[in-house]
């Protein structure tokens, strides 16, 4: 058999990438309640400072800071009129923000939380995916669970209005042979089909069709025959067929040997598995004669496996285009197809297809509205499905041979442009389920994406929308990045939406080195392959038990996320690929490269209003880890950090994975303005040096409100210091432009990771 001439993967395969994670808190931290905060425990009232006049007991003045590059830099850099150049302070900003945000066990703002959608059709969570969007899937189809309909547009609304049923079905999946067959195949025609074919090819499949739908009517009968007896094993029989005799999982290994044109019999090879499934099938029982019954499926199992792997042999057409297309049909009185037409016909109708997926076989055929009595009156769709839908498009990856692909799915953004494209008069065709006229999932296949059990706006915890963190406080919130909860919670009686920075960061002054050029504020592009990972990769952004099974988002069991995702260091700058050698250049990014030598230092200003004691202790540490060495009561607990303190950089700009923009954050100064709303203070305006050596004293205060020596545990310190440190050279790491490569060599058709990887992480034992 061939399943034998071929071991399964053993074990699983850690791979090292250009990422890692550090720990979120076990618990976000909240120091301040918003002004008008009803019926709290403590009976305080809001306590986030203000922004008007400065108050005696806060601090107000500014940091200058330096940025030492120990790399090649990707930077927009710009030219200043009076001579000279900078940077926009935004690009340090984002970098401090996220430093202070898991030094103070901040909530995670900056995490995308877009709903994680999944489709499994054939892996781990197959069973699962087809329970979801089919309850009844052990009995019948996804026709019968999932409604076809024509999406509409009126005004800046969209409706769906439901395709009437073929018999009991919502919409019909013909084989692509059959559709053939009848002559679908004609110049000027919408109607693509998915393979090349050849016309001795076509009647073998004829042939086996035939073979197919007689074995089909013999079954039809003995399931009436012997009802009583089948009725309770059916699903154990679906089960069996669907858990351990799909094509895809049992015939893998004679694909793989067609493929690698090995010789061997098929015959004798399906013969094997058909013995095999009939002793699985008889335990399974059954009263009366079911021998026959379980003899017939076996056999059109074997027709049918035969169909499948004779479609996994045709050549793929290269020029397929989605399409929706106008025919016309004639149906028998149980309702099976007769004809399709595209001149004439009792019914007309739409044959429409979306995609070639690798394993896809069938086109779908749909009833145009208005044909069969009267129709369900439409549903609007939601905006939030539809934003969820956008969303999802978004993280479609657009090369040059799926770019029609795309725009055939951007169905509401270029709803009018689509339509028009595809002749699509009656709306555009669409799959979708709705609970009590509410529609819950819209997609351009039956087979759309759901999401996952779990969402990551659960898996980060619920976020108090009475407190604000120290991240909110320092940088300042808006409505929409608050909103954890209902708009009408948040917009209850005095409870504030909005927030202003008290932070506000100066350009970046840039010092040029001995070799700058005279270009330096138009520096060359370079091209860079700069895939996105994306939190769907379960096995890298969830925490994995070493030699566990692979935890997802849609297991019973809560699983839980690796962190903040930070990028590894380099010793040097990783050397690119050659663009040509690049499986995907749809995804290639152009960078400005600033060389290392024309940049000597940079040097910016963050200018702070009304900060407590605390809060400058942590924009110190969040701008320069190293600053804890200098703090009173926690100096010496530092000392054991004292060699990664010393040796943390930062990253700052573009092409973070091949290691560009290292540089080292050191604080020069600090100026205190004299407190108070008085006259001296406003008019004077005098400032104060704050002497380094005292600077520890602001820290001590932080770390202290944050609960003393506990701190460093609580947001996991040594694993924030770990993402500032430099990656061992003796590491095996997969660059981005090796990882088309090394995905390639695992022949896996999965898009993205392969099953079996998982992240190495840095400092933690497998």
């Amino acid at each position: 058999m061939a399943e034998n001439r071929r071991g399964s993967r053993a074990g699983k395969a850690d791979k090292l990438l250009p990422y890692d994670f550090v720990p979120f808190a076990e618990t976000a931290y909240y120091p301040y309640q918003k002004p008008g905060t009803e019926n709290r425990p403590d009976g305080r009232g809001g306590d986030l400072p203000g922004h008007d006049c400065r108050q005696n007991d806060k601090l107000s003045g500014f940091i200058e800071y330096t940025l030492t590059p120990y790399s090649d830099l990707a930077l927009e850099i710009r030219q200043r009129l009076g001579g000279g150049y900078f940077m926009s302070g935004s690009q340090i900003r984002g970098r401090v923000r996220a430093n202070l945000e898991i030094l103070s066990a901040s909530y995670p703002e900056f995490i995308d939380t877009t709903p994680l959608l999944y489709r499994d059709l054939t892996g781990k969570h197959s069973k699962d995916y087809r329970e979801r969007i089919n309850p009844d899937s052990e009995q019948r189809g996804i026709e019968y669970a999932v409604q076809a309909g024509f999406l509409v547009k009126e005004d800046d609304a969209f409706y769906i209005i439901p395709a009437p049923k073929i018999g009991e079905k919502y919409f019909l999946s013909i084989k692509e042979h059959r559709l053939l067959q009848m002559g679908m195949a004609q110049p000027g025609k919408c109607f693509r089909s998915l393979y090349c074919w050849e016309p001795e090819m076509l009647e073998r499949f004829r042939q086996l069709q035939e073979q197919i739908d007689a074995f089909t009517k013999t079954i039809k009968m003995l399931r009436a025959r012997l009802k009583s007896a089948l009725q309770p094993i059916e699903g154990k029989i679906a089960d069996k067929f669907r858990s351990n005799y799909g094509f895809q999982q049992r015939l893998k290994n004679i694909l793989y040997d067609i493929r690698a044109k090995k010789n061997y019999s098929l015959p004798d090879e399906l013969a094997g598995f058909k013995r095999k499934l009939l002793a699985e099938l008889r335990p399974v029982g059954g009263q009366g004669n079911v021998e026959e019954f379980f003899q017939k499926l076996v056999d059109r199992w074997g027709l049918k496996a035969e169909l499948y792997i004779s479609y996994q042999q045709l050549r793929k057409n290269r020029d397929f285009r989605p399409y929706q297309q106008k025919v016309f049909l004639q149906k028998d009185e149980n309702q099976g197809i007769i004809k399709i037409s595209y001149q004439t016909g009792p019914e007309p109708a739409y044959l429409f297809n979306s995609t070639n997926a690798s394993s896809k076989r069938s086109h779908y055929l749909v009833l145009a509205p208005g044909n069969s009595g009267s129709l369900p009156e439409s549903y609007k769709v939601p905006a939030h499905v539809i934003a969820a839908y956008r969303r999802n498009l978004d993280k479609f990856r657009q090369t040059d041979k799926n770019t029609s692909v795309k725009e055939f799915y951007n169905i509401f953004e270029k709803y009018d442009e689509v339509c028009r494209q595809n002749n699509a008069l009656a709306g555009l065709i669409v799959f979708f389920q709705q609970e009590q006229g509410e529609v819950r999932h819209v997609g351009r296949t039956p087979y759309f994406k759901i999401p996952y059990r779990h969402q990551l706006t659960t898996l980060l915890g619920r976020r108090e929308p009475e407190k604000v963190d120290y991240a909110g406080a320092l940088f300042g919130f808006v409505a929409e990045k608050t909103a954890a909860e209902p708009a009408e919670r948040q917009a209850q009686a005095g409870l504030i939406t909005a927030y202003k920075s008290r932070l506000r960061f100066t350009p970046v002054d840039i010092e040029p080195g001995d070799t700058q050029t005279p270009d330096l504020h138009k520096p060359p592009l370079q091209p860079f392959l700069l895939p996105t990972p994306r939190a769907s990769a379960c096995a890298m952004y969830l925490e994995q038990p070493a030699g566990g099974d692979l935890q997802t988002y849609e297991q019973l069991e809560r699983p839980r996320l690796n962190g903040y995702k930070y990028y590894h260091i380099f010793p040097p700058t990783l050397k690119k690929g050659k663009p040509e050698n690049w499986l995907n250049p749809g995804m290639l990014s152009n960078k400005p490269i600033i060389q290392r030598d024309s940049v000597k230092l940079l040097r910016g200003k963050i200018y702070f209003h009304n900060l407590t004691q605390a809060e400058l202790g942590l924009l110190l540490l969040s701008l320069e880890p190293k600053q804890l060495l200098k703090t009173r009561q926690y100096g010496p607990q530092a000392e054991q950090y004292r060699c990664e303190l010393e040796q943390a950089y930062d990253l700052i700009g573009g092409a973070k994975p091949y290691g560009y923009g290292k540089v080292k954050i050191e604080v020069r100064k600090l100026e205190l303005e004299k407190s108070g709303c008085d006259f001296a203070s406003l008019v004077l305006d005098t400032e104060e040096i704050i002497a380094a050596g005292t600077w520890g004293e602001y820290i001590d205060t932080f770390i202290a409100g944050m609960g003393g020596s506990k701190y460093f545990d609580t947001v996991h310190f040594r694993q924030y210091l770990q993402s500032k440190l430099e990656l061992p050279d003796d590491n095996e790491l997969i660059t981005w432009d090796q990882l088309p490569t090394k995905i390639a060599e695992e022949k896996s058709s999965q898009v993205g990771y392969p099953k079996h990887w998982r992240l190495q992480r840095i400092g933690k034992k497998h």
